[in-house]
């Protein structure tokens, strides 16, 4: 599980590009800071869950990604990867609802 990876969308494969045997579900939590002009200062947040490709040709999965979350459901497992920084941000607990 991988917590404030500071990637932007377009660089969520940089992930995936770490091993063949892997597939790596996640999200930027940079979405909104890319799309409203060029990055300014450090980037932030983000959260992802990385699984041995074996392990998904054997399971289903069910999986919930927003910008500071990742969950995935298999048939035993619940896996929930959280970047939770709440100084600075405004409404913060309005981020964690789906």
């Amino acid at each position: 599980m991988v917590e404030e990876h500071w990637l932007t969308p377009d660089n969520l494969h940089k992930l995936s590009d770490i091993s063949d045997d892997y597939f790596v579900l996640g999200s930027s939590a940079m979405n909104e800071s890319v799309g409203s002009g060029p990055l300014i200062g450090r980037p932030f947040g983000g959260s992802a869950i990385i699984i041995n490709k074996d392990y998904i040709r054997n399971n289903s999965l069910n999986l919930i990604f927003r910008d500071r979350f990742t969950a995935v459901k298999t048939a035993k497992w619940l896996l929930i990867s959280v970047y939770m920084p709440c100084v600075e941000t405004a409404q913060c607990e309005f981020l964690y609802v789906f």
